[in-house]
Order: structure tokens, then sequence, then C-alpha cells
């Protein structure tokens, strides 16, 4: 018998090592593959959502500028998307910094990727678990979006969360019986590491199933006080070494939660009704397998509450912990792949249980079909889009250049976009005029708009006449700093890079509007609604009063005036 078992776990040794290097060898191909392929083509086709990626841009230049991240300039989310798009425009320096950043992500959950990749045993299921992950990291499409198709700039960080969770929980839940402690704990500890700095909401994914687990697993118990003794540590390294980056984060934070707490609710309750049918699948696998262990234990004759029982309920009470984790999380982003991070748990083995039957299979595949088969259909369908030029021939396009290197745009949606500025910047007071404050005529979720803006303000840019360096810092009160890209002018200290009223920012009094310009010797502001920040009110009129104050006025077009500090 111990021969046999000697035999077996020689046998298991040998496929997971043999598995472990495939993984290695198959990230080296995507990645090789994924940097060949944007090296030779560096053309971006021009998107949705183009603003988004201008908040990354920000928030790279001032990290390469010195400014300290959420102590200098507030960031809606963790630091690791505005590092990954500053690496990622030296990773790959003839692509676009934003395509950069998705293989610079998907490098950093590599060693999650590897890890879980050790644990399958049949090789078709290490590539199709390598090809959901590298879809949700890599390609830069989201599944949120209707009657479009093609480039997403919209919540990148988003995406990257949702290939977290699939190899964070698939590792989690496939090495669950298997593996030392230390080399769990240290796992975990940079899964925790990585979550925290991307998206707080993200350390639960990782941090609730382990703790689970915990409970009746002592190698868990082991790997969980290792991975947070080490976590802690690193975030003390941090914030000693950075001078309060880690502190600065937990501000950010609360000042978010404060201004979010309204909609809170909102988020969650509309992404459980757009996502009800795969929520349903899920939890009934979880309570089907629940039930099973249930019943093997009382076949047994051994109490629920004796320590074989504890440790056989764990796994599938710490699936339902993973579950409510993944559901919370992801209802606080908006865009994104929805719940295609649901995927993780279809690649836990304990989720169909240990020989599932005809109808237990049809609902195990129907919960794959629905997270990780819409994430690839999502893909086929706005990459064939893309490659087949559907919204016509792109080319490249001066001021579009001036925000956006390597983007090239259809002629349809420039001709859509130039059309839109010259009715705002032509016809304003007409606007004004039909809709009082000209908010009736915006359409938010038009995918031009924000190319229309990007053009408005190049044309402003065209009436200063000056270099960027003698405007000193500059603040522009829009949804991001289109003026400081742009011109490739000073940032100010103390702002939000991201402008979205009722999210990331709240109205401010006399003396709050005032303090926020401290740092500023330049402030461009938006005269018509178009250039507004998103929100449910204008954010202009709380500086109005300031900017009267302390600042001297330029107009330079119908949709934007230049306040220079007196």
């Amino acid at each position: 018998m111990f021969i046999l078992t000697a035999r077996s776990t020689e046998t298991s040794l040998q496929i997971a090592g043999s598995r472990m290097s495939e993984a290695v060898l198959l990230v080296i191909l995507t990645v090789a593959l994924y940097a060949a392929v944007w090296t030779i083509w560096p053309t971006l086709t021009a998107g949705s959502g183009g603003n988004d990626a201008l908040f990354l841009a920000d928030g790279a230049r001032r990290i390469a500028l010195g400014q300290l991240p959420h102590r200098d300039f507030s960031l809606p989310t963790g630091v690791e998307p505005y590092l990954g798009y500053l690496a990622g425009g030296w990773l790959l320096p003839a692509a676009p910094a934003y395509i950069g950043a998705h293989l610079v992500g998907f490098l950093l959950i590599a060693p999650l990727v590897i890890a879980a990749g050790a644990t399958f045993e049949r090789r078709i299921e290490l590539w199709i678990f390598l090809l959901v992950v590298a879809l949700a990291a890599l390609f830069p499409f989201n599944t949120t979006q209707p009657n479009f198709y093609g480039i997403s700039f919209i919540a990148s960080y988003n995406r990257l969360a949702s290939a977290f969770s699939i190899a964070a929980l698939a590792w989690i839940f496939r090495s669950s019986e298997t593996g030392g402690a230390c080399v769990k704990g240290v796992l975990l500890a940079y899964a925790l590491l990585f979550a925290f700095f991307l998206k707080i909401v993200l350390v639960g994914v990782a941090l609730a199933p382990a703790l689970v687990l915990a409970l009746c697993n002592p190698v868990w118990r082991r790997a969980v006080l290792i991975g947070a003794g080490l976590s802690i540590g690193a975030l003390a390294g941090v914030e000693a070494a950075s001078g309060g980056l880690v502190s600065g984060y937990i501000a950010d934070i609360r000042a978010m939660s404060a201004i979010n707490s309204a909609s809170a609710p909102y988020f969650f309750a509309s992404f459980i009704f757009r996502t009800f049918a795969l929520q349903c699948v899920l939890a009934a696998l979880i309570a089907w397998r629940l039930l099973d262990v249930v019943g093997e234990i009382r076949r047994s004759g051994a109490a629920l509450t004796s320590r074989g029982a504890c440790a056989a309920l764990s796994v599938p009470l710490a699936m339902a912990a993973a579950f409510a984790a993944l559901v919370f999380s992801e209802s606080q982003g908006t865009e994104g792949l929805e719940f295609s991070s649901a995927a993780g748990l279809v690649f836990a083995p304990a989720l169909g249980g240990r020989r599932p039957g005809g109808l237990r299979m049809a609902v195990l595949v129907a919960a794959a079909t629905l997270s990780a088969g819409a994430l690839a259909i999502n893909a086929f369908e706005n990459g064939t889009a893309v490659l087949l030029k559907r919204k016509g021939p792109a080319a490249p396009v001066v001021w579009v250049e001036r925000f956006l290197p390597h983007t090239a745009v259809p002629a349809a949606m420039l001709g859509r976009a130039e059309a839109t500025a010259a009715i705002w910047t032509q016809g304003a007071g007409l606007l004004k005029d039909l809709s009082g404050d000209g908010r009736d005529q915006i359409n938010r979720s038009d995918v031009e708009l924000y190319l229309a803006q990007w053009k408005i303000v190049d044309d402003a840019i065209r009436a200063i006449g000056t270099d960027a360096a003698s405007l000193g810092p500059v603040v522009t009160l829009a949804n991001v700093d289109l003026f400081g890209l742009a011109l490739g002018a000073e940032p100010a200290k103390g702002v939000k890079i991201v402008h979205d009223v009722g999210r990331t920012i709240a109205p401010l009094g006399f003396d709050q509007a005032r303090a926020y310009l401290a740092g500023a010797r330049t402030v461009f502001a938006p005269t018509c609604a178009m250039a507004e920040a998103p929100g449910p009110e204008l954010m202009s009129r709380w500086f109005a009063e300031a900017l009267a104050a302390d600042f001297t006025p330029r107009r330079l077009n119908p949709c934007w005036t230049m306040h220079v500090r007196k």
C-alpha cells in the first residue's frame, strides 16, 4: 500500500512539474506573440471612452515627474493601473502605452496563472484556462457595451481585475488540498498585495475563501498567517519608503466611499439584475456541492462538527465566500467584463462534484458558457470588427495624436466628432437658449463624444499662443486634465485626476474650491456643456467665484476659458 501511495504521489508530482513547465512556456509564448503583433502593427483604432485612457496617462506622467500617488494627486483606484501604463510605455516603446499596460498586467498575474496551471491534469484544460485569462487581461474589449464593436478604453483596470479573479480563484481551489504552507502563504501575500494596489475591493476575492479554508485546514491556516504577515510587512515598508502612499490610498478610499455611498446600492442592484442568470446557476452548483458533502458526512456516521467534516465542508463554504466577494467587487465597478470573473469558480474541481451526472454537467456547462463563453464570444466579435474595419478605414489625425499617440480614427467617427465640435463652437449660444444650460443636448454614451471634446481643446490650444512652461502648474476642470496632457504642461498638485460628479468629486463651496485650485497657476474652465465633467450637475459652477477672485480670464473659444492667477 505504501509503495502504491508513493508511486501515486511521484506520478502526481511529475504531472504537476510537467504542467508547470507547460504553463511557463505558454505564458512566455503569449507574451512574445502579443508583443510582436503590437510592435509590427502599432496603430490603435479609436474606440469608445478615450478619456479613460487619458487619466491613466495623466497618472503615469505625474509619477514620472516625481509626484506621489494618493498624496500629490487623488486616484479613483489603486496605483497599479498608472504604474502599469508607465511601465507599458517602457516595455513596448514602439506600441501604444495603453497596450503595453495590458501586457504589464498579464505579467503581474502570471505567477498565479502558472501556479494554477500546475494543478491541471489534462493539457486541454490548461490551454483553455490560459486562453480565458489571456482574453480577460490582454484583449482591449469590454462585454458591457451594447451596439458597439471595437477597442474599449473604458475601465481597463476592471478587465485586469476580472483576469486576476479568475487566476486567483482557480489557484486557491485547485490547490486547496495540495502544496505546502510556505508556498501558499507567499502566493497568497502576492495576490493580496496585487489586489490591494489594483482595487481594494479585490482583496476579499482572495482573502475570503482563504479564511474559510483556514478554519479547518492547518496548511491553509499557516498559509493565511504567512500571507497576512508578509502583506502587512510589505505595506508597512511601502508606507515608510514612500512617505505616505498607503495612508494616502486609504484616505482616498474613504473620500470616494463617502461620495459614492448613496449610489453603491444602485450599482449592486443593477449588477444583480444584469447577471442574475449566471448568479443563479453558480449558487445552485455551490449549494448542490454543499448538500453532497453533508450527505457524505452523514453516511459515514461522523458528526458535522468533527474535524474531518469541517475540512470537507470548508471547500463549498469557501466557494460561497468567494462567490459573495466576487459579486461585491464586480458590482462596485462600471463597465468591464461583467461577471466573467466567475470563470475562476468554474475551474474549481469541487464545483461539479466528483462525478457530475447529466443534469449537473448541464448546469456546469451553463455556468462556463455564461462566464467564460461570453468573454470568448465578445473577444471574437470585437476582434473581427476591428480587423475587418467595420467603421471604415482609419487614419492618423494630428490633434488626436496630441492626446493618444499611435491612434488612428475611422473616417465616420472623425466626421461625427468634427461635426459635433463645430455645433458646440459655432452654435453654443443657440444650444444654451434651447435647453437652459445645454445639458439636454449631450449624449454621454455617444462613442464620438470624447473625440469632439479633444477637437475643441485642440482648437483652444491654438489660441493660447504661448509655450507650456509659461503656464505653470495647470488644472483642467473637466473629466480629465485635457490641456495639461495635450500641452505637456506641469500638472498642479492636490487635485483629482478624474472628475466625475457624484462619483469621484462632490460639490464644493467657495473656500473648498479656492483650496482645490491653490496649487494651480493656470486653470482651464469649460463654458459649454459638452466639455463639462460627467455627472448630474455642472462642476464648473462650483469654481466660478474662486476663479473670479483669484484669476484673470481669457476666452479661448466658445467652450473654453483660460484663467491665469492674478
